[in-house]
């Protein structure tokens, strides 16, 4: 019974595809044929249907014409590619006040390859017939890429000047992955601060996709400080001057060089490089007094000078005042003048 029924659904739809040709074909000499000429229209109808083999296949028994077809229709839903924010890196990696940075996110299709057996059906309405749009079961499979179209990604916030933003990027594949740097400059002021990504896809078909909305959190951290360690006073030549320097951040401060500016105070080295120090760590540094030429009060000013990846900074200076050794003896000198002063007033008196 399966295989009468079989045999006469074939039968039926070779009768389709001659009223197919017959209606939509112009008439012409090559189909002013006779009936003894039947066979030979038989094999090219064969031959028609070799060809196209899928739309026959999808055609209901009811109907006649490529023109009852209306639309391919989904079965399953259309997948949609999935991309999402892989990772993201700041460069320096700890910001200090005023720094230029570059922050570059990292996105993903999730979507490992591209789906082959995604199956769709036909919608179709017949000439003499009203199916209600109906769907039938084409059996039909096609492949989706899954490849995403990244149409446009920025960056967003009040505090943080952002420098760029990214349009008509392309397409990520399936597994794929895709990098985006930003470059950013971050306010003077020590805090956290949050930056909205965006990111708006579509799929290689030009339909919508979903798209990311993520939060990063940028830190703006402190700066390398100089701690008095030892100051002798009064000052004088041969003495040491121990002064801590401490990166109080949470990255690491590079190339630093402590910088010493006096006009009193003549120190052996006017500047001492230190180098690099992580977060949290600190170096003593020596200047060796070389000579004193202020008297009473001396004032000695210190301040480091550091980078942080291409930002060049200079620390809050360190205002030292020093005693000189000669101020032991201004003030001596004035009591022995008014000694001597007084006596030579009394002998006038006397004489």
């Amino acid at each position: 019974m399966d295989d009468l029924s079989t045999e006469i659904r074939f039968l039926m739809r070779v009768r389709q595809i001659i009223n197919f040709i017959y209606f939509k074909f112009p008439l012409g000499s090559v189909y002013k044929f006779e009936v003894k000429n039947m066979q030979n229209i038989i094999l090219k109808v064969v031959a028609s249907l070799l060809t196209s083999m899928l739309l026959i296949s999808a055609f209901p028994v009811g109907a006649d014409t490529m023109g009852d077809v209306t639309s391919w229709v989904s079965v399953e839903g259309i997948p949609k590619p999935q991309v999402m924010v892989k990772g993201y890196e700041v460069y320096p990696e700890a910001l200090m006040p005023g720094d230029e940075g570059v922050l570059t996110v990292t996105l993903e299709n999730v979507q490992d390859d591209p789906i082959t057996e995604w199956k769709r059906g036909l919608k179709y309405d017949h000439q003499w017939e009203r199916y209600n749009d109906e769907v039938v079961d084409a059996d039909s499979e096609i492949t989706l890429t899954m490849n995403a179209y990244l149409t446009k990604a920025y960056l967003t916030c009040r505090d943080v000047d952002v420098l760029n933003e990214y349009s008509k990027v392309g397409v990520i594949g399936p597994g794929k992955t895709i990098d985006l740097s930003f470059k950013i400059v971050v306010p003077q002021e020590v805090g956290i601060y949050m930056l909205g990504f965006f990111a708006e896809f579509e799929d290689i078909g030009g339909g919508d996709c979903k798209d990311i909305r993520y939060q990063i959190p940028i830190i703006v951290s402190s700066t390398v400080e100089l701690i008095p360690q030892s100051v002798p006073t009064p000052i004088k030549a041969g003495d040491i001057i121990e002064i801590e320097v401490a990166n109080t951040g949470i990255g690491t401060a590079e190339s630093i060089s402590v910088v010493s500016d006096s006009t009193d105070i003549k120190l052996m080295a006017s500047k001492i490089y230190v180098g690099s120090l992580e977060a949290g760590a600190s170096k003593v540094v020596k200047f060796y007094v070389e000579d004193v030429t202020g008297v009473c009060q001396n004032e000695l000013i210190l301040k480091t000078e550091y980078k942080n990846g291409i930002n060049e900074h200079e620390s809050d200076p360190l205002i030292l005042s020093l005693e000189s050794e000669d101020i032991s003896e201004a003030q001596k000198s004035p009591g022995i003048i008014t000694s001597l002063v007084r006596q030579i007033l009394i002998l006038s008196l006397l004489n």
